[in-house]
């Protein structure tokens, strides 16, 4: 076993004490925005950002970001659309941010991560409707990232992606 997955990591809400200065996925508008302004997205409830801390390095090793969002009846692909209601917009979890440190970078990580958002996102859908998560891939890479655990991308909006929420127990679980 190697030193890396000895370590204890935890996930948690952003807050003071994570060391943010050192994050660095290699893609600069991600950093920026950790570094910058995760925080103060928190204080103006414009989103949770969530940090998985590598505790034995003081260190985040990855991060997302959670928020209400809307999908519109357009957006949809017509064979969704037209099962539901004639309404001008639709709920759902915006998964705003997802990266994950260079020193960190694994597949697994990257899932683990992304299950975790899934996860809270699913739980507060029983609380507070939400049909989908949505999230706007920052590129085809990352577009394809998300395509392997069963979102689907507007029709028009190919970077934009959704995940209905009745497919969450299932990536949840791991089938």
């Amino acid at each position: 076993m190697n030193e890396r997955s000895e370590r204890s990591f935890d996930l948690e809400v952003l807050d003071r004490r994570h060391n943010r200065p050192d994050f660095n996925c290699g893609v600069e508008s991600l950093d920026r925005y950790f570094r910058r302004f995760a925080r103060q997205d928190m204080q103006r409830d414009l989103a949770v950002v969530y940090v998985l801390n590598d505790e034995d390095a003081n260190r985040v090793a990855g991060y997302f970001t959670l928020c209400t969002g809307a999908i519109l009846p357009d957006d949809l692909p017509v064979s969704i659309a037209d099962r539901l209601p004639s309404y001008g917009a639709f709920p759902a979890i915006l998964l705003g941010r997802l990266a994950v440190d260079r020193d960190y970078q694994n597949p697994n990580l990257g899932r683990y991560l992304l299950v975790a958002a899934i996860r809270l996102s699913y739980r507060a859908s029983r609380s507070i409707a939400a049909m989908a998560v949505t999230v706007d891939a920052i590129d085809e890479g990352a577009a394809a990232f998300y395509r392997r655990f069963g979102f689907i991308s507007y029709p028009s909006h190919p970077l934009t992606l959704f995940l209905p929420m009745s497919m969450a127990p299932d990536l949840i679980s791991g089938r």
